[in-house]
């Protein structure tokens, strides 16, 4: 369990570990609501809404994940797939092309 910042995502999907995101509401512009949709789209996470993280609820949704050993693989294999190798740097570049520098990136 963790907010949905990019940064948790990243570490995440790095390591394709399934999760349960709890959105930081008051989070500017709603990134972490937004991140936590993207994410759970391809079906890496569960997201429960700060409102909704209740202790019982919790303790449901824990128990129904670990008694779905399957459904945890999928999971794993979703955050996994939406990790994007050397997605910075390819900005980076992207960025340093705008100025007419050419980056050559591994493949």
């Amino acid at each position: 369990m963790a907010r949905a910042g990019a940064g948790t995502i990243f570490e995440l999907s790095y390591f394709g570990k399934p999760s349960i995101l709890i959105p930081l509401p008051d989070a500017a512009n709603d990134h972490q609501n937004l991140n936590a949709i993207e994410y759970e789209e391809p079906g890496a996470t569960i997201t429960i809404e700060q409102e909704n993280f209740l202790s019982h609820l919790v303790v449901m949704q824990l128990e129904s994940l670990i008694s779905k050993p399957d459904v945890l693989e999928k999971m794993s294999a979703a955050a996994r797939a939406f990790y994007k190798p050397l997605s910075a740097d390819k900005i980076a570049a992207y960025l340093l092309s705008l100025g007419g520098v050419t980056v050559n990136l591994p493949k």
